[in-house]
């Protein structure tokens, strides 16, 4: 069932000075660059709410030999996409920022993390509400807070992530909802929050042909996007954390 979007359009949220640094463990690359707030326009996700699932979602049994080789796509997978599908949970307000930062806690810390712990918490700091989602400062705050290391850009390209996923990364895209789901219907510059979690690689080239995306919108499902589908609706930010569990028992 289709849950929530959050929308492009700049909202009046404050950035919070994240001084603490217990709430900030890694360099904040590109700190200096201003960007807008991420937000949604409430009216627009209450017209929207259960009415599209696309029909290419992937489960666990359609990939096989151990999960290296995606048959409705031919591709060799690179990335554990078939374990990475365990830790999508299912978003319930305009949270798709955070819940895209959860499946990487949870998978980095081998434990659950719930979606209101994380919304209370982006709360706490300002820049987070129910009903207008994540601005441009908490896109990593749930990273912060829970010692993930990670990298952010503000204009990667294809070529940046293919590089990354193919060094043992996985990522957090923003999307135009929009061209993401391939569908003309939903109102132009509707935003969302995806991860990417490994490659599909053409068998017979070697080259990559796209990428396997999760979703918050649709839980313990992956999705492959083509390397032109994904030149429509990506926004060129980008972050990266590492494809691994974390090596030290939490």
């Amino acid at each position: 069932m289709f849950e929530f979007f959050e929308s492009l359009q700049s909202c009046s949220i404050d950035e919070p000075s994240l001084s603490d640094s217990s709430q900030n463990t890694q360099p904040e690359m590109l700190s200096d660059v201003a960007a807008s707030d991420d937000c949604r326009d409430a009216s627009i996700l209450e017209w929207f709410r259960g009415f599209f699932e696309p029909e290419e979602l992937l489960r666990k049994n359609d990939f096989t030999n151990n999960g290296e080789f995606d048959l409705r796509y031919n591709c060799i997978v690179e990335g554990d996409v078939q374990t990475d599908l365990q830790y999508v949970d299912l978003q319930t307000h305009g949270s798709c920022s955070l819940m895209a930062q959860e499946q990487f806690v949870e998978r980095y810390l081998g434990k659950d993390v719930a979606e209101s712990e994380l919304e209370e918490f982006a709360k706490s700091l300002g820049v987070y509400t129910p009903d207008n989602g994540t601005n441009f400062a908490g896109q990593d705050v749930i990273l912060d807070a829970f010692g993930i290391p990670h990298q952010r850009y503000l204009d990667a390209n294809i070529e940046t992530l293919d590089k990354a996923v193919a060094s043992n990364q996985d990522a957090i895209l923003n999307v135009d909802a929009r061209e993401f789901y391939q569908d003309s219907t939903m109102p132009p510059g509707t935003g969302h929050a995806v991860a990417v979690v490994g490659r599909g690689v053409d068998p017979a080239t070697g080259a990559t042909s796209g990428f396997y995306f999760t979703d918050s919108n649709f839980p313990k499902t992956a999705r492959f996007v083509s390397i032109d589908q994904l030149n429509t609706c990506w926004t060129h930010q980008m972050i990266t954390v590492p494809a691994t569990s974390s090596p030290v028992t939490a």
